[in-house]
């Protein structure tokens, strides 16, 4: 439900061969030599610095000789601040570049090694922390929590003060990411009371809760359970006068909540989902829902969409998407209902089947590439691996279950990435060609490179 996030400060700190906390040394040379731990980096580009040890974080044995480091900046470091250094590829050691510490995270770093390590008492130990003035602390005690299950936000319930979690929920200033935070922390500790509060600001659409409609959503189906669900589904789910990006937060919600606690029974969230199915901009972000949680009783709606979609003749890649998913489920359905409709539905179109198949990897004659057992099963090893709420975690036959959407969108993204490197790069090289072919020669490339690209 949180933002992802990568490596907190511990595993980097556990992870690497060498971390220190480090000043700017005094003086700085010009040029020259100087004693470096174990050797020193010159490959990063940048302006080289030379900083004083002050103590080490981790990897002490590694560091020899006098504590000064030299490392390559992007810029000259502040003098009289404090920076965290990180080391690798001893002898010759390759710095990352300098973060700067201010009082609060140096006293955070002194306090890390002593975080405890069963989960909820390392949540509590964090807490405190997510709400720092300082960005480094404060993003890495939320870091600590976004990967973290809300069973153990539960168990921290004893550290949880209601009153300091409305407080910064109704913030201003707090952003989105700490309000999505609070908002499954009040989940897991909030009363009828905030359950109401939470139906008001949804149905007034508050502008506050907007950026983390999800979590606002999710937690208030944890508190009012399945008696706050006719409100969601009147609000945000048959989707004619909610925005779509309302009702995609209203299906990460509901999926939330079948996933990662039991306060609603999985088959009254899907029946919430089902009137999506038949609408062709969201059916393919609920479909696995449906198959994940084994619910096989929508395979006819299904089939009559993919027919209306064959029918309809639309080509374009939300209709392979749907189609894909629809093809996807009925092979993972273990009724042999669902394998006749398959066969119906390959009599009818052959190509868009085969074309489903060969995006989730299954055969042409409709056999899964990789068996673990009876045909069509969602595994167990697929369960667990479907943590994350997004829907990309489900497994049909041990092959992940993908919107053909997101992996052709994602593709896009990269070619354009691509070429716009592949374009910018040229354009750089050009205007270095020109400055150093001389003002004439200058402007006959200029114009040349003009004429090529059709600019003014």
């Amino acid at each position: 439900m949180c933002e992802p996030v990568r490596d907190t400060l511990s595993d980097k700190l556990r992870q690497a061969a060498v971390a220190v906390v480090a000043e700017l040394a005094e003086p700085q040379p010009a040029s020259g030599p100087i004693t470096v731990a174990e050797g020193s980096a010159t490959s990063r580009k940048g302006v080289l610095c030379d900083f004083r040890v002050i103590r080490c974080l981790s990897g002490r044995e590694q560091l020899t000789g006098e504590p000064i480091v030299r490392v390559a900046c992007e810029a000259r470091p502040r003098a009289g601040t404090r920076f965290l250094l990180i080391g690798s590829g001893s002898p010759v050691w390759n710095w990352t570049e300098p973060v700067e510490l201010t009082g609060q995270a140096a006293a955070y770093l002194d306090q890390l090694p002593h975080a405890p390590r069963e989960p909820a008492e390392r949540l509590a130990f964090f807490l405190p922390y997510t709400d720092s003035s300082d960005a480094l602390v404060a993003t890495d005690a939320y870091a600590e929590f976004a990967r973290a299950p809300f069973a153990d936000y539960v168990a921290i319930r004893p550290h949880l003060d209601r009153a300091w979690l409305l407080e910064r929920i109704r913030g201003r200033e707090t952003s989105t990411r700490k309000r999505t935070l609070y908002l499954m922390l009040l989940g897991a500790c909030g009363t009828s009371d905030d359950a109401s509060q939470l139906a008001e600001s949804l149905r007034s659409r508050e502008k506050l809760h907007r950026p983390s409609l999800h979590a606002a959503i999710a937690c208030y189906l944890k508190l009012a359970g399945a008696d706050g669900l006719p409100l969601i589904e009147q609000l945000f789910l048959p989707g004619e006068d909610a925005e779509w990006a309302e009702t995609y937060s209203a299906i990460i919600a509901i999926r939330f909540c079948g996933e990662e606690f039991d306060t609603i029974p999985r088959k009254r969230l899907l029946w919430a989902l089902r009137p999506l199915l038949l609408r062709p901009q969201y059916a393919d972000f609920v479909i696995p829902d449906f198959a994940r949680w084994q619910d096989w009783s929508v395979i006819e709606p299904l089939c009559t969409l993919f027919r209306e979609l064959q029918d309809g003749g639309r080509d374009d890649r939300a209709t392979a998407s749907i189609l894909t998913s629809v093809v996807q489920y009925l092979h993972a359905c273990p009724l042999p209902e669902a394998a006749a409709r398959l066969e119906e539905l390959r009599r009818i179109a052959p190509q868009s089947v085969r074309d489903a198949e060969a995006m989730c990897g299954l055969n042409p004659d409709g056999t899964a590439q990789a068996s673990t057992g009876r045909r069509g099963s969602v595994t167990a090893g697929a369960q667990a691996r479907a943590a994350s709420p997004s829907g990309d975690g489900l497994v049909v036959e041990g092959l992940p279950w993908e919107p053909l959407r997101l992996r052709l969108l994602l593709g896009a993204g990269a070619l354009f990435v691509y070429l716009s490197g592949v374009a910018i790069a040229a354009a750089l090289a050009a205007r270095r060609s020109r400055a150093t072919s001389g003002p004439a020669a200058g402007a006959q490339a200029g114009s040349h490179q003009d004429a090529a690209d059709g600019s003014p």
